[in-house]
């Protein structure tokens, strides 16, 4: 079984040659000290909340990410603390980052604000997913989730021609790498990679972002990254097909949706109630 790989240096030297030019997404200094608090031996949950609530915009934002349906709470969450105690503090974690991340890609337009929102549908729906087959990391999912269209966001930047390459790879047999080689000489992948680790994101993570839409790559042969591999594109296929009033029998990862299956072994009736909750999310 094969080791996954990282983006060779031709590619990232041609996928710096274009987000040279792009506004990337800074990582704030809180989410650098959250990181660092969440490595410390001893957890202190009193630092975490309080690094958190100093920020009141911050504040606001993971409380109301903590309500949402995306995270499935049953009860209101009504502070930092709280929301450390329903969540814990690796969820916790999820959201600030989701928050942060949002808000170094602010202002959005309406193509990167369509996008967004799918990450998070994605990002919900690998965490879901993860949780239901017991040997996926939830964690992990949810971030390669999230961080999976970072990419297209970056590479829209200011390149009209970029909306209208991601809505035909929808509708045609060609896939989104094909288009943007073609346009850019990288693609979003790469870029995705990129930064995932200038966020200090798991390896396997970073990896698995790489490896999202490589055709060439069956989720078995990524060593033990597949069933992560397969978590993403079932949430991406799953996304799809509730977000599009009609979706193309070409659709790229619509393809992917029997191996990964394959991989999770997930009974029928997992995935009907896996079904529900992605239509929930709407």
């Amino acid at each position: 079984m094969g080791a996954a790989s990282i983006p060779t240096k031709q590619e990232m030297e041609a996928a710096y040659e274009v987000i040279r030019k792009l506004r990337m997404p800074s990582v704030p200094d809180i989410i650098t000290e959250v990181q660092r608090l969440l490595q410390e031996p001893h957890l202190r949950i009193d630092e975490i909340t309080s690094l958190i609530s100093q920020d009141a915009t911050l504040t606001g934002e993971v409380l109301k990410a903590a309500r949402s349906p995306l995270y499935g709470l049953s009860e209101d969450v009504t502070t930092i603390f709280h929301a450390v105690k329903v969540l814990g503090i690796k969820r916790l974690n999820e959201i600030t980052i989701a928050v942060a991340l949002k808000a170094s890609l602010n202002p959005m337009n309406e193509f990167h604000a369509k996008l967004w929102d799918e990450s998070l549908m994605i990002a919900a729906g690998s965490a879901w997913l993860a949780s239901a087959s017991g040997h996926v990391d939830r964690d992990e999912a949810y971030l390669a989730g999230l961080f999976s269209n970072i990419g297209c966001m970056l590479l829209s930047q200011g390149n009209l021609k970029y909306e209208i390459l991601y809505e035909k790879a929808r509708a045609y047999p060609l896939t989104t790498h094909e288009l943007e080689a073609r346009l850019m000489n990288t693609n979003h992948s790469v870029v995705g990679f990129i930064v995932a680790e200038l966020w200090s994101l798991p390896e396997r993570v970073c990896k698995s972002i790489y490896h999202l839409h490589d055709t060439n790559i069956t989720p078995s042969g990524v060593d033990d990254l597949g069933a992560l591999i397969s978590v993403v594109r079932t949430a991406t296929a799953h996304m799809e097909e509730v977000r599009m009033i009609k979706v193309p029998e070409s659709m790229e990862f619509l393809k992917f949706h029997d191996s990964a299956r394959e991989e999770l072994m997930m009974e029928e009736a997992t995935y009907e109630e896996f079904s529900e909750y992605m239509e929930s999310l709407i």
